[in-house]
């Protein structure tokens, strides 16, 4: 009778087994990331926290450290070096600095290609750390070096593996375009960090090239098209990520550190705009997703370090259809709340003005004020919203016109497409040229 009993219960765990992996299969490629939680009965389903979501909090605790395991065997300290083959050299010494540094880190970042060169016996070492790192540091998340980025059923592979090893995030290529990638933007859980700027000293070969900018270029003349909007490479993929590839809000960029000019350049203008506006008890700063989203980490983090305090919160509203909303318990954080709301470029101020309006009658926020870049379109503070301050670091004045009485549109000069929303205005009215 005993063993009878085993055997059913033996077989009640076998099929709950089965279930669950069955269940992970069905889920792999949907927005679903699951886990399963004991502590209430027996397996509940639960949303596991995106990668932004574990970034921000390990953030929120003053932790912006993110550590490379990139372990080559022949450096490991002799203490790690036991065992038969080099690919366990790698794993013990990788465990030992995720046990050293996990109360003071925002993310562990393993490169693939320090195990795949190992074969099956690195890939699983490197399995076996990850599992290790959501053991005894369940919060960090695991970013995935893996710089891949494909078409059509190879990227179905490489998103597969990512998962398989427990990762929260994965760097890839953006040469490919967002078409490519879109398998990877359209998972809001994970995070899709993007080759923008490396580190090596070839990379100015493609990464420095001139490119016209689609936000700086003038329409009207070839000349004008030859003398302005040219900006490097580099910096159009950041600014086509930002704009058009974010709209989950689950894009990074890769910055070499290597580059300080140009990390200094960012961190320039953040603080600038950060000094401005000390003192002012801001609570929150907030951006439209498609503008000022990248603006708001650094003057969240230098208010902070102004001010000597840590909970100043950095958020975005996401655009919903000609309205934006704030999602993602980032209304939670809004509510009731002293607000700065930031821009990159202001043309007419009309996204600013609908988060400023959203922030008061939604949310009930106290906005402080406007923090812009550049203000192009002399846009006042009457017309988006009346901040207590509308501040830029640079004010130009350009020529715009409302529709009915553009000079070029009655010159029948064509609308540019291969730039700018050319393409999206007559889409919307229909036409074509």
């Amino acid at each position: 009778m005993k063993l009878r009993y085993f055997k059913i219960e033996y077989a009640l765990y076998l099929l709950i087994i089965v279930f669950y992996c069955n269940l992970r299969l069905q889920t792999a490629g949907t927005g679903l990331v699951e886990c399963l939680d004991f502590d209430n009965g027996i397996g509940e389903i639960m949303k596991r926290p995106t990668f932004f979501e574990l970034l921000r909090a390990r953030w929120a605790e003053g932790k912006f450290l993110c550590v490379g395991l990139d372990p080559d065997a022949a450096k490991i300290p002799a203490c790690c070096c036991t065992g038969t083959l080099p690919v366990y050299y790698l794993e013990r010494f990788c465990c030992a600095i995720v046990d050293e540094i996990r109360d003071i880190v925002c993310a562990y970042k393993p490169n693939i290609a320090f195990f795949e060169y190992y074969g099956e016996a690195g890939w699983v070492a490197l399995g076996r750390i990850i599992r290790y790192i959501g053991k005894v540091a369940r919060n960090v998340p695991v970013i995935l070096d893996a710089k891949r980025g494909d078409i059509g059923k190879t990227n179905i592979g490489y998103l597969n593996a990512m998962f398989n090893f427990g990762a929260n995030a994965i760097t890839l290529h953006p040469m490919l375009g967002k078409e490519s990638l879109q398998l990877f933007l359209d998972r809001e859980d994970i995070g899709v960090i993007v080759l923008c700027r490396t580190s090596n000293k070839g990379a100015g070969e493609f990464q420095d090239l001139p490119v016209p900018h689609p936000a700086l270029t003038f329409e009207s003349t070839t000349e004008q098209r030859d003398t302005y909007g040219i900006v490097p490479l580099y910096q159009y993929v950041a600014w086509r990520v930002a704009r058009a590839w974010n709209k989950n809000g689950n894009c990074a960029l890769v910055m070499g550190a290597t580059y300080p000019a140009e990390m200094h350049a960012v961190r320039y203008v953040c603080r600038m705009i950060a000094n401005n506006f000390v003192n002012c008890d801001v609570e929150v700063v907030i951006a439209p997703a498609t503008g000022g989203i990248v603006l708001t980490q650094w003057v969240a983090f230098y208010l902070q370090m102004f001010e000597k305090r840590r909970n100043i919160a950095a958020v975005y509203a996401e655009k919903d259809g000609d309205d934006f909303v704030i999602r993602r318990g980032y209304d939670e954080l809004v509510f009731r709340k002293s607000v700065l709301v930031l821009e990159d470029v202001l043309t007419t101020g009309g996204s600013v003005k609908k988060v400023i309006n959203k922030v008061l009658s939604d949310y009930h926020g106290n906005v402080i004020g406007l923090g812009v870049l550049c203000n192009r379109g002399g846009v006042k503070r009457e017309e988006v919203g009346f901040p207590p301050e509308l501040f830029s670091l640079i004010d130009l004045q350009m020529d715009s016109w409302p529709e009915e009485e553009c000079p070029m549109c009655a010159q029948g000069v064509p609308i540019c497409t291969s730039v700018g929303k050319g393409k999206e205005y007559l889409a919307k009215k229909g036409l074509t040229q």
